[in-house]
């Protein structure tokens, strides 16, 4: 039967100048904290912790701090961004950016971080299903991602909204859906619309100025 394996130090950020030490999944991180707690109330409340512990809680590999319930691919995002080496926008993943999403509010991160993480998701907009930016506008109270998705869902044929979108959505915001396309549809019904030919009487004198009249009623 083989062994448990040991945690490993991260190639990148088990830092010389680091304070703290954590360990995320089976990886560890020396960190330096006046960083992390800079805008986050999460490690704001860690520290705080920590200073009615041991001594020694988080100063070496025997003694660290154990951040369970954390994923390590998204940690590793976050410490990118907050140690200030943050990937393109293009090297993210749409599993990515809502992961790293779910993670700021999870943590109570700054206002900064979110924004930064907004701001990618705008950036990669049509790479998500607009479906996708109505669910994540809705879970985390982002009305600019609620409505850059429902702008794109009135303007998507229902051809291509399927179940799984109508769940991402939810029943209230479906059924506002099919009254606002059904008013747009009824709308360009009527824009569209030809005006009946216009008759004019035997005696009439001056048949195209009334007709150009007619048509700008």
């Amino acid at each position: 039967m083989a062994g448990t394996q040991e945690p490993a130090h991260h190639p990148e950020f088990y830092l010389s100048y680091g304070t703290y030490i954590f360990q995320v999944e089976q990886t560890l991180y020396k960190l330096y904290h006046p960083i992390l707690v800079d805008k986050s109330d999460f490690f704001v409340h860690i520290f705080d912790i920590s200073s009615h512990g041991p001594a020694m809680e988080g100063k070496d590999d025997d003694n660290l701090i154990c951040l369970v319930d954390m994923r390590e691919d998204v940690f590793n995002m976050f410490v990118q961004f907050k140690f200030g080496c943050p990937c393109a926008c293009e090297e993210y993943m749409n599993k990515d950016l809502k992961n790293f999403l779910e993670f700021a509010q999870k943590y109570q991160c700054s206002k900064f971080t979110c924004d930064y993480i907004i701001s990618h998701i705008k950036q990669r907009q049509y790479c998500f299903h607009p479906s996708e930016l109505v669910h994540l506008g809705i879970n985390y109270k982002i009305h600019d991602l609620f409505k850059l998705g429902f702008d794109q869902l009135v303007q998507t044929p229902w051809t291509d909204i399927k179940n799984s979108h109508h769940d991402f959505m939810g029943s209230d915001i479906f059924t506002t859906l099919v009254y606002v396309k059904a008013l747009l549809d009824e709308h360009c019904c009527i824009v569209a619309a030809e005006p009946p030919v216009m008759r004019h009487a035997s005696n009439c004198s001056n048949k195209q100025v009334l007709r150009a009249g007619y048509l700008t009623c």
